[in-house]
C-alpha cells in the first residue's frame, strides 16, 4: 500500500519515474478522498481508478500527441472499446472507414451492431462518399490516420471538417503514424487512439492503449474505463515511459530503413507489388508529403499466394514471423491469417488483402542487415 498517492517526481519522459505497483492508496481521511473526487487534489484511492505510473505516462502522451488530456488502458482494443461505450448509444449513428484493423472491424460491424448502434462503414477517401455518410446526426467517425495493412492515408483535415459541421466526434487510431510522423490533433481530429503496444513502447513487452483529446471528453472517458474494469498496469506504465526518450529517434530510424527496404523489394523477382506511402506511386503520396514529413515504418508487398509467404517465413533467418509491428526489431506477418483472419473473404478481397499480402515492421537494425535476409529468402 502506498502512504502517498501523489508521485509526480519529474516532467521528462523516462526520468524521476519511480514503479508504484500499489493496487490501493492510504488516505488521510473523508475529506481527502472528495478532493480527489472533486479534482481539488492529486491523488489515488484505487489503482483500477488511477495511479501514479498512468498518470505520469498520460501526462507525457498528451504533451506529444497535443491534447489537454489522456487515458491509458490495457491495449489499444481497451481504448476503443472504453471511447466507444462511453459515446454511443442504442440508435446512435457511427461511421467507421472500410479499411480498418480486423478486430476494430469485427468490433464495430458485429458486436456494435448487436447493441443497435448504426454502423456504416464507408471508403471514406472518396470525397462524394465521406459527404454522404457523414451527415448531421452522425454521432462519431473512426478512422486510421494509415490503415492497416493497405497503407492507405485517411484525409483527416477534411474528415474533421465534415464531422465538426455535422457534430460528431472524430476519432483517430494514429498507431501506425506516432509523432514525430503526424499528429492528427494538429490537422482537427477530436480524439486520437494509440495502441502504445507498438513503436511508441517499442520492445515487445508491453501490451496498453491510449486516448488524447480534451480533458472533458478523457474525465468522462475514465469513469466508463473503470466501470469496465480497463485498468492499464503499472508496471506496463513505467516500462512504456522508459521508451519515450528514445521515441523520436526510433521512429526516424525505423522510418528511413522502411523506405530503403520499400525500394530494395521493388527490384526483387517474384514480388507482385510493393506498397509504402513514400512512394511515388502510392495513390496518398502527395497528401503524405504535405502532412507527414515521414513516411512510415509499416510496408506491405504481394507474393503469388500463401504458400510463397509460408516458404518466405521459413527461410528467413533474422526477420521473424510476429503477429504484431513496432519492435526495434523488424517482423514479418501475415493479414489474412492474423490481424484480419475473422473478416469475411469476399470483404478482404476487396480491401485488397490477399492470401499474398505480407506486412513488414521495419525496425532499426542495419538496413543491409535486412535486405540481406529478404534477399536470400526470396533468392532461394
Amino acid at each position: 500500500m502506498s502512504e502517498d498517492s501523489e508521485c509526480f517526481r519529474g516532467s521528462t519522459p523516462g526520468q524521476g519515474n519511480d514503479l508504484s505497483p500499489s493496487s490501493v492508496f492510504r488516505l488521510r481521511d473523508l475529506d481527502h478522498l472528495e478532493a480527489i473526487y472533486a479534482g481539488k487534489e492529486t491523488g489515488y484511492f484505487y489503482a483500477r481508478d488511477g495511479h501514479p505510473n498512468a498518470a505520469m505516462l498520460a501526462a507525457h502522451l498528451a504533451e506529444l500527441e497535443g491534447g489537454e488530456a489522456a487515458l491509458v488502458a490495457p491495449s489499444g482494443m481497451g481504448a476503443i472499446a472504453s471511447l466507444l461505450l462511453h459515446l454511443l448509444r442504442p440508435g446512435d449513428r457511427l461511421v467507421a472507414d472500410a479499411q480498418l484493423y480486423g478486430k476494430t472491424s469485427t468490433l464495430v460491424d458485429r458486436h456494435l451492431r448487436e447493441l443497435r448502434i448504426e454502423v456504416a462503414l464507408v471508403d471514406l477517401s472518396d470525397d462524394a462518399a465521406a459527404k454522404e455518410a457523414i451527415r448531421p446526426g452522425t454521432k462519431m467517425v473512426w478512422i486510421e490516420s494509415l490503415s492497416n495493412p493497405m497503407l492507405r492515408w485517411s484525409p483527416i483535415d477534411h474528415l474533421a471538417e465534415l464531422a465538426t459541421k455535422a457534430g460528431a466526434t472524430l476519432a483517430v487510431d494514429n498507431t501506425f503514424t506516432p509523432p514525430p510522423i503526424l499528429r492528427p490533433i494538429d490537422l482537427g481530429a477530436h480524439v486520437v487512439m494509440h495502441s502504445l503496444t507498438k513503436i511508441i513502447s517499442g520492445h515487445s513487452d508491453v501490451t496498453l492503449g491510449c486516448l488524447v483529446g480534451k480533458k472533458s471528453l478523457i474525465d468522462e472517458v475514465k469513469g466508463t474505463a473503470s466501470t469496465f474494469g480497463y485498468h492499464a498496469p503499472a508496471f506496463d506504465c513505467w516500462l512504456t515511459e522508459r521508451s519515450l526518450p528514445t521515441l523520436d529517434i526510433r521512429v526516424r530510424a525505423a522510418c528511413d530503413n522502411a523506405h530503403k527496404l520499400a525500394q530494395f523489394l521493388r527490384e526483387q523477382p517474384g514480388i507482385k507489388r510493393v506498397i509504402y506511402p513514400g512512394l511515388n506511386d502510392h495513390p496518398e503520396h502527395a497528401w503524405g508529403q504535405r502532412f507527414a514529413p515521414l513516411a512510415g515504418h509499416m510496408l506491405v508487398f504481394e507474393l503469388a499466394g500463401r504458400d510463397e509467404v509460408n516458404r518466405l517465413f521459413q527461410r528467413l533467418k533474422h526477420v521473424p514471423f510476429c503477429p504484431s509491428l513496432g519492435d526495434v526489431t523488424t517482423t514479418v506477418s501475415h493479414p489474412v491469417s492474423t490481424s484480419h483472419r475473422t473478416r469475411p473473404p469476399e470483404e478482404r478481397q476487396q480491401l485488397g488483402i490477399t492470401d499474398g499480402l505480407v506486412r513488414v515492421s521495419v525496425g532499426v537494425e542495419p538496413i543491409k542487415q535486412i535486405t540481406s535476409d529478404f534477399q536470400q529468402a526470396l533468392a532461394k
